[in-house]
């Protein structure tokens, strides 16, 4: 009889405890993330049924080959201004819901020459609506840019993006606080109200079903070129879609995501004859990936109704009083082998039960 009462209280004693911790502990685990981004890649290594949903966003590259292009190769990035209003020109009239640019465009060409970003300028003011230039928390675009767009709450969004503790980006926000300590709207929120006028959750955890670089991209050289040649190329490309424009270079502005096991993008065939194709991992080697990607799959998720929602606290401590009763009872009557080999077995139980969620 003492032995079963100690076996009972032993047991009961593991229950409260651990639902006690399970309420007073509501922050992610260490182990959270990692197991979060493992059952990522087991539900992509299992197969994702296909959909027939048109991708609701695309991006436009500055890829290495676009800037080694005989048009662009001539000129830095600072004064891209008169290309930037080809393609604002391009994606707008190709039927775009909203472009959102992810650069800090700080510095004004006119300094150097008057007037030399007046094109850029005026697509602006001719499409403020559907337009999202990039800020940071400390920095704004430079004053012309800003009287082109006559600024609202969602023409700027910010860019930066929130690391979990172990340095991998696996949430995106609807705002953060910059340095006047004001919730500012993130890239993706602004883009998501001037496209759909929809609210984004608090919090968008990054569950992509696909590489990151899965996301339908196309390289600006090929973009501008097809805008001149076939602009009927754009209309199929970008007609009803987001349109985020951001940097590729494998050496800018890459981050590790809970896509991070997941496989490199092969590149696909041209699509029109004008040479516009969907772009490859920009880096196949790497597991990071240019943080252009981080906003357009929060979006894809809000837009398609696919934003995955954690436990609720109350749930979680239950599951884990169960779990530890349950595995206080096994330990005191069962052998070590057979103790080690059930522990094995409900691991996997628990690891097939959280990748169906996942999936579901």
């Amino acid at each position: 009889m003492r032995h079963r009462r100690y076996r009972e209280l032993t047991t009961i004693g593991c229950a409260i405890v651990a639902l006690v911790v399970g309420f007073a502990v509501s922050v992610p685990l260490p182990f959270d993330g990692p197991l979060l981004d493992v059952l990522i890649w087991a539900r992509a290594a299992l197969g994702t049924p296909p959909t027939s949903e048109p991708n609701p966003v695309a991006v436009v590259a500055v890829d290495p080959l676009s800037l080694e292009t005989a048009a662009l190769a001539p000129y830095p990035r600072a004064l891209f201004a008169p290309v930037w209003a080809k393609l604002t020109t391009a994606l707008t009239g190709a039927g775009a819901r909203a472009v959102g640019f992810d650069f800090l465009f700080a510095y004004t060409a006119n300094r150097l020459s008057p007037d030399f970003d007046r094109p850029f300028l005026a697509a602006l003011a001719a499409h403020r609506d559907r337009i999202v230039l990039g800020r940071t928390a400390r920095s704004l675009p430079a004053s012309p840019f800003l009287a082109a767009l006559d600024v609202d709450e969602h023409s700027l969004g910010l860019t930066e993006l929130v690391a979990d503790a172990d340095g991998v980006h696996r949430h995106v926000r609807r705002g953060y606080h910059a340095e006047t300590m004001q919730e500012v709207p993130s890239f993706a929120a602004s883009l998501l109200a001037r496209a759909h006028g929809t609210p984004m959750p608090a919090v968008v955890l990054l569950t992509p079903r696909e590489p990151a670089e899965a996301i339908p991209t196309y390289a600006l050289a090929d973009v501008l070129r097809c805008a001149e040649a076939a602009p009927a190329a754009l209309v199929r490309a970008f007609a009803g879609r987001i349109v985020l424009v951001g940097s590729t270079v494998p050496d800018e502005d890459r981050k590790l995501s809970s896509a991070r096991f997941l496989p490199a993008v092969p590149p696909g065939a041209a699509i029109d004859p004008c040479g516009l194709h969907h772009l490859g991992s920009s880096s196949p080697t790497s597991m990071t990936a240019p943080g252009v990607y981080l906003h357009a799959i929060a979006i894809d998720a809000v837009v398609r109704g696919r934003v995955t929602r954690t436990a609720p606290s109350a749930l979680v401590a239950i599951l884990t009083a169960i779990l530890a009763g349950t595995s206080a009872l096994v330990a005191l009557t069962r052998s070590p082998w057979r103790t080690t080999g059930l522990v094995l077995t409900g691991a996997a139980i628990l690891f097939a039960v959280a990748l169906e969620a996942l999936r579901h």
